[in-house]
């Protein structure tokens, strides 16, 4: 049986991964009916996900995720945690406006089934609001001082044509393309690493090293 990592080594990972808690977002749609969620994880969470589905009607709100429903849309990836953090409630609380305060008006002789399906496909919308969170944070960071240069704010798209549901996008934001749709998507890793990950590993290296010594010895 292979070696359990130690409660040191497990220290480090999870250090890690709070250091890149919020550097990435990471937006799914669902095939049939275009319903958005957002995540800060590449791995959706079924709790979390269902949190952010409202309910609309019979149908509208599943008792759990069928994973070939749902597909990457998107994935923006952040210089900082910080501005991650806030465009991910942005996006959150610019899609409860959208399934709450719509036009009544103009949807008063719909019939209700069709009115359901108007009100889970937020595709469009939650591509438009993210261009506006975009815009809204990095006018922000130039306001405290700390601008946001081009290329730190960078978004991979499963269709790059998705990004034209925005009317304009933020300049210095870069787009790409997450590859072919035939391949399985991987989304980017972080590449940066947690300072003090990094001295955890430094310090805990000789001691392993002096341990694997004494083993042979």
């Amino acid at each position: 049986m292979p070696p359990k990592p130690s409660p040191k080594v497990k220290f480090v990972k999870v250090m890690k991964n709070a250091a890149q808690h919020g550097r990435n977002i990471f937006i799914y749609n669902n095939i049939q009916t275009n319903q958005v969620v957002y995540s800060l994880t590449r791995a959706l969470n079924n709790n979390e996900a269902l949190k952010q589905l409202p309910f609309i009607a019979k149908k509208t709100k599943p008792a759990a995720l069928r994973k070939d429903h749902w597909a990457p849309l998107a994935t923006v990836s952040f210089p900082n945690s910080d501005m991650g953090l806030k465009t991910y409630h942005m996006l959150r609380e610019f899609r409860k406006l959208h399934e709450t305060k719509y036009d009544q008006a103009g949807t008063f002789n719909m019939e209700k089934k069709k009115l359901k399906y108007v009100l889970m496909n937020q595709k469009a919308n939650s591509i438009a609001d993210l261009a506006e969170s975009l815009r809204i944070e990095i006018e922000r960071a130039d306001a405290a001082g700390s601008p946001i240069a081009e290329g730190d704010v960078s978004i991979r798209w499963r269709n790059t044509r998705d990004a034209e549901h925005a009317q304009q996008w933020p300049g210095i934001v870069v787009h790409g393309d997450q590859g072919r749709a035939d391949r399985p998507y991987v989304a980017p890793k972080p590449e940066e690493t947690s300072p003090i990950a990094e001295a955890v590993v430094e310090a805990e290296a000789p001691k392993e090293e002096a341990q694997v010594v004494a083993a042979r010895a």
